[in-house]
């Protein structure tokens, strides 16, 4: 465990401002976050990849990703690192999305031609964006598309990005849905030195042959060792084509006996199985 108040470096995709950063924040000050007796630095990088490299260098302690938005679903890009690189899960957290309409100061709504965000971001505020008729911009970042814009453009992003960069706050919760939460994770390498407790859930990877009835057998164990399976979803395996990795997650820990007795009987059926982490559910 670190040492009471030491600062940890933190790693997230994203500007100050970012829901990135936010999620970091809030995590650490609930009773989850507060086990790591520590005081995150937030460490920026443009990319997810760049966030796995430095975690993987260990020039970083830690790092927070975004996995899943509840009305987009997966973000596929960060699921599928954290199944490409030697890390564990230590923590979940679930946070609020409001997204707002940002630009210049004294912008008015008549004067937005042309709206930059994060691809994530520009999905789950499709409805406001097609009604509005703007030119919509992938950008690589909310909070970072801030430092781009100019006259007659905006960019959707948070209430602490208008804050930060002194933009207009144009229009809020453009949302499809005013329940927008994003799922996150914190992550370290393998060889971390952080003790986690009170683990209840479990996220896991697993691959299959291709005959009859292989994905039933898998997840028919589960329900054998009654471990209740909250969610699956499937990713392609690039280098095998039409062959998908099948991420679950499962409420249980991998200490338990029965869960060790279901990996036995897993590994019997699957090709392959990665423990992602487990780690304290987050409050919904």
């Amino acid at each position: 465990m670190q040492p009471l108040g030491e600062t940890v470096t933190v790693g997230i995709q994203g500007a100050n401002g970012s829901y990135s950063e936010m999620a970091v924040f809030e995590f650490f000050a609930t009773g989850q976050g507060q086990q790591f007796k520590a005081i995150p630095s937030v460490i920026n990088f443009d990319h997810s990849e760049q966030v796995c490299e430095a975690l993987s260098n260990r020039q970083i302690d830690l790092a927070f990703f975004p996995i899943e938005n509840s009305i987009i679903g997966n973000i596929d890009l960060n699921v599928d690192l954290l199944n490409q690189y030697p890390f564990t899960i230590l923590g979940e957290h679930y946070l609020k999305i409001e997204h707002c309409l940002l630009a210049l100061p004294s912008t008015n709504l008549k004067d937005i031609k042309t709206v930059y965000s994060h691809p994530a971001a520009l999905e789950q505020c499709r409805d406001y964006l097609v009604k509005s008729n703007f030119q919509v911009v992938p950008s690589f970042d909310t909070a970072g598309s801030a430092k781009i814009i100019k006259p007659g453009e905006a960019i959707i992003a948070s209430h602490r990005t208008a804050e930060i960069y002194n933009l207009h706050v144009v229009a809020t919760n453009i949302q499809k849905v005013r329940n927008n939460f994003t799922r996150f994770f914190l992550f370290s390498h393998l060889e971390h030195n952080f003790l986690i407790t009170n683990e209840n859930k479990t996220s896991l990877a697993f691959t299959i042959g291709d005959g009859p009835g292989s994905l039933l057998r898998c997840l028919e164990k589960f329900a054998q060792y009654e471990i209740n399976l909250t969610k699956l979803e499937s990713r392609p395996i690039p280098d095998n084509p039409f062959m998908y990795t099948f991420f679950v997650d499962l409420e249980d820990s991998v200490k338990s006996e029965k869960m060790q007795e279901c990996l036995k009987d897993l590994a019997l059926e699957a090709q392959t199985i990665k423990i992602l982490g487990s780690y304290p559910a987050g409050q919904k």
